[in-house]
């Protein structure tokens, strides 16, 4: 029974969250009243109609936690993303070799890996791939040396910053919650550790926004 809800289960996210990333680029998907829009819509309903599929919820959501099955589920992200025409936005810790792997098989036309804390061979690795590096307050703390290391040798116009709010306020605002006004701080540490002024900084990490994110329009000049 494992082996083939597996394989049924798999099936079935894939589809259904191909199906319904295509719904979402053409603005047709009508998210649950408390699921938000999106590719987390998206790889949610695509979870709910596989476990549909399969007609065995309660061992379908135990497989979720097998590193088998686990491990596709980036792979329908991914999937999804491609079909949406949007970014996939990585959020890995713990699992440089699987994230590594993952994207170097996949090749997404493009991405980020959000709220980079991690090694220097992903960041170089995820780099060559086109992807941008997100940081967040992470970067201000006191024990993240090794982090401050590998962002010194960072490509400029691969950079982007983040809040990660209500999470990881940057210093001097520590054990405070986070929230987008923070990101001064954030923005003014890494622009030193650049070597870079911070209007520079913020110049460099406004184009990557959008460029990356290219659906959105950027404001009107003043």
């Amino acid at each position: 029974m494992r082996v083939e809800l597996l394989a049924q289960g798999i099936d079935a996210l894939q589809l259904v969250a191909l199906e319904d990333a295509g719904k979402l680029a053409l603005g047709d998907l009508d998210p649950d009243d408390e699921v938000p829009h999106g590719l987390v819509a998206v790889l949610r309903r695509a979870l709910e109609g596989a476990a549909q599929i399969v007609g065995d919820r309660k061992q379908f959501a135990a497989e979720l936690g097998d590193g088998e099955f686990a491990g596709f589920l980036p792979l329908a992200l991914g999937a999804a993303a491609r079909e949406a025409g949007v970014p996939l936005i990585v959020h890995t810790r713990d699992a440089d070799p699987e994230t590594i792997a993952i994207l170097k098989e996949e090749r997404p036309k493009a991405g980020v890996i959000h709220c980079f804390s991690t090694g220097r061979e992903l960041a170089e690795e995820a780099l060559k791939l086109g992807f941008y590096i997100s940081l967040s307050g992470i970067v201000t703390f006191k024990n993240a040396q090794a982090l401050r290391d590998i962002v010194r040798d960072l490509p400029l116009d691969q950079l982007l910053i983040e809040t990660d709010a209500p999470y990881l306020a940057p210093v001097p605002m520590r054990g405070k919650r986070n929230e987008p006004s923070f990101i001064v701080h954030t923005a003014a540490f890494v622009a030193q550790l650049k070597g870079v002024t911070l209007e520079e900084l913020a110049a460099a990490t406004t184009e990557n926004f959008f460029r990356l994110f290219n659906k959105a329009q950027p404001p009107p000049a003043s």
